[in-house]
């Protein structure tokens, strides 16, 4: 799920949140937040593609188990 891999980043205190990218365009793509939300934790129980953005801006990519996504 592209939506995913490509817009989540490692919370400090672990576990992973959407980037402001990420969530706009899941709420272009949904018109509800609590609908890409849904979509989103239904649609990834496999492994996907994670991007980690580091303090240094450095990417680095990994393969994750499944990602929830909460509303904050």
């Amino acid at each position: 799920m592209a939506l995913v891999a490509q817009h989540l980043v490692a919370e400090s205190g672990g576990g992973w949140a959407l980037t402001q990218e990420g969530r706009t365009r899941a709420l272009k793509k949904f018109k509800s937040r609590q609908a890409a939300i849904q979509y989103i934790n239904g649609h990834n129980s496999g492994a996907i593609k994670v991007y980690i953005h580091d303090s240094s801006g450095r990417v680095e990519s990994v393969s994750v188990g499944p990602v929830v996504v909460a509303e904050k």
